[in-house]
């Protein structure tokens, strides 16, 4: 160990094998105990106090920026990945790809003819949020599941949020609850305050 004294600084063994005081430390001993240790403190303290102002202020212009959520778009899964303008049969299946142009957590959900909010991603095959910056996640893909057109005739939505927050499995606790769009962008919002993006894809039906 190393202990500062007010003749120098001293690196040698404090004690031997035999947990004895070593007789060439006891004139160590005698300035140690006859240091003002407390004026040293406060020396010590002032010190490190201007160190730590001075690395502050050099650093105070080159923080960095506080990660943003990341854009993103919504397009049809059909050749030519056209947005919400194409018009589907009653019971089509539809295919959709979600693009993000930079690294974050995608959450994704199907509003139905029938009120419920389904969460599309993450799900149980891909339980995880994080997204890489320029992918491209399809549904319904490899998920286990599939997307038809509503068989009613009605326009159903396909929503996607992006955060720069990791939400869990289930942003909002649950996989499937009832609401509409407004209600679903406020209760993330909620969560993560106004840094959200959304991309929507509306499932026109003729």
């Amino acid at each position: 160990s190393t202990i500062a004294s007010p003749t120098g600084v001293y690196t040698g063994p404090i004690f031997d094998c035999d947990s004895h005081i070593h007789e060439s430390n006891y004139d160590f001993f005698k300035q140690y105990l006859a240091t003002d240790h407390q004026g040293l403190q406060a020396q010590a303290l002032a010190k490190l106090a201007e160190i730590n102002s001075r690395e502050g202020a050099i650093g105070a212009g080159t923080a960095a920026p506080a990660a943003r959520s990341p854009e993103l778009t919504i397009v049809s899964g059909r050749a030519g990945g056209s947005g919400s303008g194409h018009v589907y049969q009653r019971g089509e299946p539809v295919e959709v790809e979600v693009r993000i142009a930079g690294n974050g957590f995608l959450y994704c959900f199907m509003l139905d003819d029938e009120g419920r909010v389904t969460q599309l991603f993450p799900n149980e095959r891909r339980e995880s949020a994080a997204v890489r910056a320029n992918s491209a996640i399809v549904f319904p893909g490899d998920f286990g599941f599939r997307l038809f057109a509503s068989r009613r005739g009605t326009t159903e939505t396909i929503a996607c949020f992006s955060s720069a927050q990791d939400l869990g499995k289930f942003a909002l606790g649950r996989p499937v609850l009832l609401g509409d769009l407004q209600t679903l962008k406020s209760s993330l919002v909620n969560r993560v305050g106004s840094d959200l993006r959304m991309g929507v894809f509306d499932v026109k039906v003729e």
